[in-house]
């Protein structure tokens, strides 16, 4: 999906579910139930020790383990960024706002226009049997970013087009679009 966003010249290529914003996806959910399983058993153990007497152990464990989880997502999420499901142009400052999904978290990155070498629709490795054209987006240090699958080569060519042409109106105004 491709439109502009509020008034502003921002473009955004996305996956039509990320287009408004960039929601809570399947395993997203994990950091708010872990949050609600933690603060009884935290109330409990502050609040009212006498209470859960002998069950103190287990409790603290239960606490610990969590811990454990939620440090490792936290560290999956930063090293393992996840699909690309939106790419937001961003005229003004002469950058590409890009949305990964990851099953813990979204992350943002941002990324100087002068920086992509390519966009393009390229065939999906064979490693399928069915065979089939997907948006990528390749960067002038060789980083290939495989696009959201919904995008076609009319919103690409559009969206390439405009890139360009803040690209230029950029190199016009002799701004320079790196960090």
């Amino acid at each position: 999906m491709l439109g502009v966003l509020d008034d502003s010249g921002r473009l955004r290529l996305a996956a039509p579910r990320y287009f408004e914003g960039e929601s809570y996806d399947g395993w997203h959910a994990m950091v708010p139930a872990m949050i609600g399983l933690l603060v009884p058993i935290l109330m409990a153990v502050v609040l009212t020790p006498w209470i859960v007497g002998e069950g103190l152990a287990l409790l603290i464990g239960l606490m610990f383990a969590m811990l454990v989880l939620a440090v490792a997502a936290a560290v999956y999420s930063v090293m393992i960024k996840g699909r690309v499901v939106s790419i937001t142009l961003l005229p003004a400052t002469g950058m590409l706002e890009i949305v990964h999904a990851g099953p813990f978290a979204n992350a943002t990155t941002q990324l100087p226009i002068d920086r992509v070498a390519s966009l393009e629709m390229t065939i999906e490795p064979p490693a399928r049997r069915n065979i089939r054209a997907v948006a990528q987006m390749v960067t002038t240090d060789g980083r290939v970013m495989l696009l959201p699958d919904e995008i076609g080569r009319g919103e690409l060519a559009t969206f390439r087009a405009k890139l360009e042409e803040a690209r230029r109106r950029r190199q016009r105004d002799g701004k320079s679009g790196s960090i």
